[in-house]
């Protein structure tokens, strides 16, 4: 992101977690479209004043991604970065980096699940769309135009 896209509001969302202490996608899912839809103009997830201490690296990225999917493009989504060495954090940051990226490109090829989805994209499941973005960073599917193997909605 370049410089000149930082401006606004920036909420700080905290992370959902079900009855059984797993976090929950689909509510961090919602609390990204509630944000955006009052008008703020990016997401900060997995704070550092909070969770972020209590968290896995997996559980961070997979909210990262969960953010980002949500956000398709409508605003910034920026991981904190708050590990007990240098060396996690720089691992964390190139993991975070990579998942940006094969999320944009699943996006770019017009895929949405049903609540972002715009005429002329393709509707598909939360699990698919999920299941592309893992296609997506994986080597043979790193850069590819193809749909991950998205199934349909």
């Amino acid at each position: 992101m370049d410089r000149s896209d930082w401006h606004g509001v920036y909420s700080a969302i905290t992370t959902k977690f079900d009855r059984d202490e797993h976090v929950d996608l689909a509510a961090v899912a919602a609390d990204v479209s509630f944000q955006l839809d009052a008008g703020v103009h990016g997401i900060v997830c997995c704070g550092s004043l909070g969770e972020a201490s209590t968290l896995t690296a997996d559980e961070k990225l997979s909210i990262a991604a969960a953010a980002k999917e949500t956000s398709a493009g409508r605003a910034p989504v920026i991981l904190t970065i708050a590990e007990d060495s240098t060396r996690a954090a720089a691992q964390l940051a190139e993991e975070a980096a990579a998942i940006e990226r094969a999320v944009e490109a699943v996006l770019a090829g017009g895929y949405r699940t049903p609540d972002l989805a715009r005429p002329g994209e393709t509707t598909v499941s939360t699990a698919a769309m999920g299941d592309a973005v893992v296609a997506a960073l994986e080597p043979q599917g790193a850069g590819s135009k193809d749909s991950g193997g998205i199934a349909r909605a």
